[in-house]
C-alpha cells in the first residue's frame, strides 16, 4: 500500500491504526546516516554495496544508489526478484554470498593474496 492511501484513509500508525510490523524511520537521521556512511566509504577508498535484505522497501534502496551506493547486495535469487521488481533497476545486484565450492581456478572462491 503506497503512503498516499494510508494517508487518505486517515489512519495513523501512532494510534495503532496499522497492523504491524511497522518501520518508522526519521527522515533527518537516515539522509544523516546515508551522507555519514558515504562520507566514511569515499575517505577509505572503497564502494559501498548495502544489504536489500535489511529494508526490502524500494525508497531506502533508491536513496541509498542516490547517495553514492555502488549497488546493493541480496542473499538469495529471491530477494534479488523482489528487490528488482519494487525498485527502478539498480545499477549494479550482487548475491551477498557466493555459493560454490573452492577449486583451483575457481576466482569467487580463491583466496585473494
Amino acid at each position: 500500500m503506497h503512503t498516499s492511501a494510508v494517508a487518505q484513509a486517515g489512519w495513523n500508525v501512532l494510534a495503532g491504526d496499522l497492523p504491524p510490523p511497522v518501520a518508522l524511520i526519521k527522515r533527518e537521521a537516515l539522509e544523516h546516516n546515508l551522507a555519514w556512511m558515504q562520507g566514511r566509504v569515499r575517505d577509505w577508498g572503497i564502494e559501498l554495496a548495502p544489504h536489500g535484505k535489511t529494508t526490502m522497501a524500494p525508497r531506502p534502496f533508491r536513496r541509498q544508489l542516490d547517495a553514492g551506493a555502488w549497488g546493493i547486495t541480496f542473499a538469495t535469487v529471491t530477494q534479488l526478484a523482489v528487490g528488482w521488481r519494487q525498485a527502478a533497476p539498480p545499477p549494479r545486484r550482487q548475491p551477498g554470498a557466493r555459493r560454490c565450492r573452492p577449486r583451483p581456478r575457481c576466482s569467487a572462491c580463491s583466496p585473494r593474496m
